[in-house]
């Protein structure tokens, strides 16, 4: 697994957008890594997957927006033009 610091190293990163899978397990640690680094952390929600559907809502729900800006994959392509 990559660690957020090692997404990050280039010199002009300012923000990473996370879409790891497993959901609930693996993006709320990348998630949770790069925001206490410092970083804008967008997460995809139609990039990630969890064990269930109940479950992946509830980490896009709650645990989410705790470290980072939950967005569609959409959303961020027309964000950024």
């Amino acid at each position: 697994m990559t660690t957020a610091g090692g997404l990050a190293r280039a010199p002009s990163a300012e923000g990473i957008p996370d879409a790891t899978s497993p959901g609930y397990h693996c993006v709320e640690s990348t998630m949770r890594s790069a925001y206490e680094n410092g970083y804008q952390v967008i997460t995809l929600t139609d990039c990630t997957a969890a064990t269930s559907v109940p479950e992946h809502e509830t980490a896009i729900t709650y645990d989410y927006p705790m470290f980072s800006k939950p967005m569609t994959a959409a959303e961020v392509i027309a964000e950024i033009g």
